[in-house]
């Protein structure tokens, strides 16, 4: 192994060094799958941001999809996938918003 293929299997090649090569999808993928299991199994709701915990199931779920479509259409820089990539992009500041009521 060469000093550079070593450099890089200590640092990019880690997991951490290979989701911070497209963190962006990395978080979005992260944050989706975990927004999904809450939908799934939440059994409360945040009455500040929804009426009902089926409202709240609802809000998890259609963010955790934009998120999904923002790791698909990231790429594909296409006038009509920008809409798409617009959502991710609000989906994940909702996140940031929402920090506060993201538990069960």
């Amino acid at each position: 192994m060469t000093d550079y293929e070593k450099r890089y299997a200590a640092t990019w090649g880690t997991p951490v060094g290979q989701d911070c090569i497209e963190l962006d999808t990395a978080l979005a993928a992260w944050v989706a799958e975990r927004l999904e299991f809450m939908a799934k199994h939440t059994r409360g709701w945040p009455m500040d941001l929804t009426d009902s915990n089926e409202d709240w199931v609802e809000l998890l779920s259609k963010r955790a999809a934009a998120l999904r479509d923002y790791i698909t259409y990231r790429h594909d820089w296409a006038p009509e996938n920008a809409d798409k990539i617009e959502e991710g992009q609000k989906a994940m500041a909702w996140v940031a918003t929402a920090m506060p009521y993201l538990w069960d």
